[in-house]
């Protein structure tokens, strides 16, 4: 996971660097501000290939479906979406509003 993170942040400061670069550029800029442009924008495609292709669970690029990573079990928090009534401050139950 921290690799995904470390992917995402750096994805964030060439997305910073790439926008302060394009900001810097004047109406005609020289061939050195269009270098740094293009240079900024291949390093911005490259951080955010990195972060695309991360796993969220162990941060390494692999594919999909990989047997030698799965989601570790003890960070999986079970959520119920069913619809149930409500204590309210009187004690009073309240019934869920009808569709």
């Amino acid at each position: 996971m921290e690799d995904k993170l470390a992917a995402i942040y750096a994805l964030r400061d060439a997305a910073e660097h790439h926008g302060k670069v394009e900001a810097a550029l004047g109406s005609k800029p020289t061939r050195q501000q269009r270098d740094a442009l293009l240079d900024a924008r291949i390093e911005l495609e490259e951080r955010t290939q990195q972060a695309l292709e991360s796993c969220m669970h162990c941060g390494r690029i692999h594919a999909d479906g990989d047997p030698d990573c799965a989601p570790p079990r003890d960070r999986i928090i079970p959520v119920d979406f069913q619809r149930r009534t409500r204590q309210t401050g009187s004690g009073d139950e309240e019934e869920p509003p009808s569709d």
